[in-house]
């Protein structure tokens, strides 16, 4: 290669390296106007908030990780979750941190308040980069995936109300059944939490069932084993078009290298179907639509290990005993990682890591057709596949329409997309 292009090339890189340095330096003076102190919302205008692409998404408030209880600069959010007390109305932010989980109110969505920590429960743990929560009857379930922080925290919260001032929290509660967990997912229908798990232990990769009945007392209900490391999963008491399983507790598992459909409590054949897929790398979240006649998934890493842009998932779940072995897929506008993904009504909304929020429309599904209804990119300097920044998860079932987003190095971001269901003025309580 010439002495002039390897110049050409050298220029190239350097203007490159400005123009990221420039949209981050915009974005972190947009930051420092969003802070739960600056009560600012921007409107997405021209495809753009304060230097973040969107389209039909504004922003409405930003909190960085040290704000809300972390200690380590360069440390990774984890995932997030909601809860609406059921008292007074308002709006709770759950955010992992490595440290443990920060809670903020988000009931006024333009200046989020932070709360407190509960630390995890070793206070010498081998801190984790993966920590997941979900809630039952107003407490948190809170686990973690690294043994060195072995076992599962819960939280009353309802604690929440009376905290004036930034605390720091101790759980309520602890189930010492668990060695460590990837993610959980709570049916609330059914009162039972499902614990995926990559460690060692008692059904080793599985899926770990436990009776919440008692909420600060889980009991272990069980094992389920099939299809390989699972990641993540939702369950639901199926009302779907296949009259065989009405009123079943029906999963969709995300299993790595494969996708389950389990009829999860059957005595002696829960497993109705596990399928796989053309350049199948890491099936990472599935959830049904509101229907129960399709449920969607995602992979994680086939962006990366094939070139490929985000794809997601359709399968048809009309007839439980006969899945499809080709799913219908969609192909999306970036090449970002899809980590999770979650449906609420006519919408799926994607936490597509370097790509940001993405919001799906799923109103032509039934055609196998899928389209981008809107999305907030928070990390504008690429969308190219990887995990370790972007949008790590999404929280859409505020009935303000506030969508939370976990950013995986930033904070929290608060956002509202501006869909047909979400047409509502922004009420603070």
């Amino acid at each position: 290669m010439s002495q002039r292009m390897n110049r050409v090339l050298w220029l190239t890189a350097v203007l490159l390296l400005a123009i990221t340095t420039l949209i981050r330096q915009q974005q972190l003076l947009a930051q420092s106007t969003l802070s739960p102190s600056g009560g600012t919302a921007v409107p997405c205008q021209n495809g753009t908030a304060v230097g973040y692409p969107c389209d039909r998404v504004d922003l409405l408030a930003f909190a960085s990780k040290m704000e809300l209880g972390a200690t380590i600069t360069d440390s990774l959010v984890a995932n997030l979750w909601g809860w609406t007390d059921p008292e007074t109305e308002k709006e709770y932010v759950l955010l992992g941190l490595p440290e443990g989980t920060a809670f903020v109110d988000v009931s006024n969505p333009l200046t989020p308040t932070y709360l407190g920590l509960l630390p995890t429960h070793f206070a010498t743990a081998t801190l984790s980069v993966f920590r997941d929560m979900k809630v039952y009857q107003n407490h948190a379930y809170i686990i973690a995936d690294a043994p060195s922080q072995n076992g599962m925290q819960i939280f009353d919260l309802t604690t929440l109300r009376s905290i004036t001032t930034p605390t720091t929290f101790s759980e309520t509660a602890h189930y010492d059944g668990l060695v460590d967990g990837h993610n959980i997912f709570i049916h609330e229908a059914t009162g039972y939490a499902y614990v995926v798990r990559r460690g060692a232990g008692v059904c080793n990769t599985g899926t770990v069932m436990l009776d919440l009945q008692d909420p600060l007392n889980p009991v272990d209900a069980g094992c389920y084993g099939d299809g390989g490391i699972a990641s993540d999963l939702q369950c639901v008491l199926y009302h779907g078009p296949d009259a065989d399983y009405q009123g079943r507790e029906i999963c969709a598992i995300a299993s790595d290298d494969n996708v389950v459909i389990a009829d999860i409590k059957h005595p002696t054949t829960p497993t109705l179907a596990i399928r796989d897929y053309l350049h199948a790398e890491r099936a990472h979240s599935a959830w049904f639509t509101e229907d129960h006649r399709y449920f969607l998934t995602v992979d994680m890493d086939d962006e990366h290990h094939h070139g490929l842009n985000t794809r997601v998932f359709i399968w048809d779940a009309s007839d439980l005993d006969n899945i499809p072995q080709d799913p219908v897929i969609y192909t999306g506008p970036t090449t970002g990682s899809d980590h999770n993904i979650w449906i609420r009504g006519d919408y799926a909304y994607i936490g597509n890591l370097r790509a940001g929020l993405r919001i799906l429309d799923l109103r032509q599904i039934g055609s196998g057709q899928l389209s981008q209804a809107a999305y907030f990119d928070n990390f504008a300097p690429n969308d190219f596949a990887g995990h370790e920044q972007g949008a790590w998860a999404v929280y859409p079932y505020f009935e303000s329409g506030v969508v939370a987003i976990s950013d995986r190095t930033e904070g929290l971001f608060l956002v509202r997309p501006l869909l047909e269901q979400t047409f509502l003025p922004i009420v603070i309580k």
